[in-house]
């Protein structure tokens, strides 16, 4: 069991890094000062992607959205808690977009400032 969650992990560590080196690429045009200000910026967008992807994932695997919740007497069905989280995760993720394409479009050309608004959609 141990073994099978380090193997989790390491794979989580790896997409997460793929992802970072994927938007590393898409902000290269920077200068090295800018590119040291949206460096967190970049790891926690990468960090949201991987979250949301393995959310949705799971989601897929429970098959509904809802469940049973039985208390004492009462029987009622609620909205899963995953995907309240999945949705926060989203907001989140697209407000790290926004701050990352706020701080970057002035710095873009106008070639690679049709790639920042691909990133933005």
């Amino acid at each position: 069991m141990e073994q099978q969650k380090e193997i989790v992990i390491k794979n989580r560590e790896f997409r997460i890094k793929k992802e970072i080196s994927k938007q590393s690429k898409l902000f290269s045009f920077l200068d090295k000062d800018m590119k040291a200000q949206i460096d967190d910026l970049i790891k926690s967008y990468a960090f949201l992607v991987v979250m949301a992807e393995d959310m949705k994932e799971e989601m897929k695997e429970c098959d509904s959205y809802l469940t049973l919740t039985v208390n004492a007497s009462q029987k009622f069905l609620k909205v899963n808690p995953l995907a309240k989280e999945l949705r926060e995760t989203i907001k989140s993720l697209q407000f790290v977009k926004k701050q990352i394409y706020d701080m970057t479009k002035s710095y873009a050309q106008p070639d690679e400032l049709d790639e920042l608004e691909k990133f933005i959609k």
